[in-house]
């Protein structure tokens, strides 16, 4: 169990307790600089350190300063109506075991509530780490269920509140991300993440894979009909080197390492490519692209989901297998997969596998250097059907 302080935490940093979380920052740098046993040889530095890392910890926690504070206000009370006198008659001193009791009660009283506020902030720490982790393993139910958690013990808890919004635009439940994403703000004003993310669902109001408001049935059967042509035709466009018995036609022969690849192959995989990209997004399948390749930011989430996100990328368009083994080596080990990511990787896969099937002359070529050209065509596709779906659902 900790103990009450010795020392008056605003007394340690050297700031007025309605110092701003800046100052008590800007503070703590100051003397972090100062006293760090690195810098500092004395023999009190390290003492002094731990003091000031401490104080900076609590005070810089929204609940445990708030704690902190009721505790300090009521010792401080303590203090000044032992010390004040009247007029009348000084009350009859009671025994020092007494007086010695109600000190020990006062400190037991801090340290439980202080001890008590540490745990749920650690607690509640733990969670929300579990939560980001859950989210980016794509397990959406297990995130709002740890994030709902941290909100019991934090109600004031942004990031909470974040994942919530991330979760709930995920299940296509727009209105109540976008509460979430409020509450996230209103919680943390400087949250840039969220605010990002508030306002692309205010822009582009139902852009997240819902259908609008006034869609009726018939529109959203019809929608599913084109997505399952569309599939036809990748099909039909995947197969067509083997039925229209396609020959490397010269077109590369200058180019060693697709000297046997012919321009009605590059122009089915480009097509098939483009096509499966845009299926993908207009289905809702995938996130917007322009919030996983290009600018992935959510805060919080683990800093290898971003790099792997932009790594595939761009350097897909270059190396795709090279690409894609980074992306399994740093996910795996940072349990960083992006859902999306997979979503797009397996259709490149597949397709790469089909014009492998289908075009006999040059295999080996397809199997190596196909990859390239067809996520780049499925990137275009996401673009464009991303673009179709932000104008539709805008009407």
């Amino acid at each position: 169990m900790l103990r009450m302080p010795d020392r008056d935490y605003y007394e340690v940093l050297g700031v007025a307790p309605n110092a701003t979380d800046e100052q008590i920052r800007r503070r703590f740098r100051e003397l972090a600089r100062k006293y760090h046993p690195d810098v500092n040889r004395s023999p009190d530095a390290e003492r002094l350190f731990k003091e000031i890392t401490e104080a900076y910890r609590v005070l810089t926690s929204p609940s445990l300063r708030a704690d902190y504070d009721l505790m300090r206000h009521r010792a401080q009370q303590a203090r000044s109506g032992s010390g004040r006198t009247t007029g009348t008659p000084p009350p009859r001193s009671r025994p020092a075991w007494q007086q010695h009791t109600q000190q020990r009660r006062t400190a037991a009283d801090f340290s439980s509530t202080y001890t008590s506020a540490r745990s749920s902030e650690l607690e509640a720490q733990q969670l929300l780490q579990s939560a980001m982790l859950a989210y980016a393993r794509g397990s959406l139910h297990e995130a709002a269920s740890l994030a709902k958690r941290v909100l019991r013990l934090q109600r004031h808890n942004a990031q909470a509140y974040e994942i919530l919004g991330d979760v709930y635009r995920q299940e296509r439940r727009i209105e109540e991300a976008i509460a979430m994403f409020t509450c996230a703000l209103q919680c943390n004003p400087r949250l840039e993440s969220a605010q990002s993310k508030l306002d692309a669902l205010l822009r582009q109001r139902y852009f997240a894979g819902t259908q609008p408001p006034h869609a009726s049935h018939t529109s959203i059967r019809w929608a599913r009909y084109g997505t399952i042509l569309g599939w036809a035709a990748v099909i039909m466009l995947v197969l067509a080197p083997w039925y229209l018995a396609l020959e490397a036609d010269g077109t590369f022969q200058g180019i060693g390492f697709v000297s046997r690849w012919s321009m009605a192959l590059v122009l089915l995989m480009l097509t098939a490519g483009m096509l499966a990209g845009a299926l993908i997004s207009l289905s809702g399948a995938v996130e917007p692209i322009a919030q996983v390749v290009w600018w992935p930011h959510r805060q919080g989430l683990p800093q290898a989901r971003l790099a792997v996100a932009g790594l595939l990328g761009i350097l897909g368009l270059f190396a795709f297998y090279a690409a894609a083994f980074l992306y399994l080596l740093i996910a795996s080990t940072q349990n960083a997969f992006h859902r999306t990511l997979n979503r797009a990787v397996v259709v490149v896969v597949g397709l790469t596998l089909g014009f492998l099937l289908s075009y006999a002359p040059g295999r080996e070529q397809v199997a190596l250097f196909a990859p390239n050209l067809l996520w780049f065509g499925v990137l275009c596709g996401w673009a464009f059907g991303d673009a179709v779906r932000a104008q539709q659902m805008g009407r």
